[in-house]
């Protein structure tokens, strides 16, 4: 399988750092999941890549392929004296 690290990762697009993740493909194959190892950052602007590395069954190549999205922003904690 060319679906690894090198074929698909997620940046961190203020720092540059490709963070921790798992890879698994789909039951049918037509699909990825890619599962950061810990926890994303508040607020940060990510980067999701798919390489050419990345091929078909048939060994021909992905398109390469970016998507940027943003974390949240930290939750507010409201407490309430009793």
């Amino acid at each position: 399988s060319t679906l690894n690290s090198s074929s698909v990762r997620l940046i961190n697009t203020a720092t540059g750092e490709a963070i921790s993740a798992t890879l698994q493909l789909s039951a049918t194959a037509k699909g990825f999941t890619l599962a950061p190892v810990s926890s994303l950052a508040f607020s940060t602007t990510y980067r999701l890549e798919v390489t050419n590395a990345l091929q078909d069954v048939s060994g021909v190549s992905f398109e390469a392929y970016q998507a940027l999205f943003r974390t949240q922003a930290s939750p507010v904690m409201a407490f309430q004296a009793t």
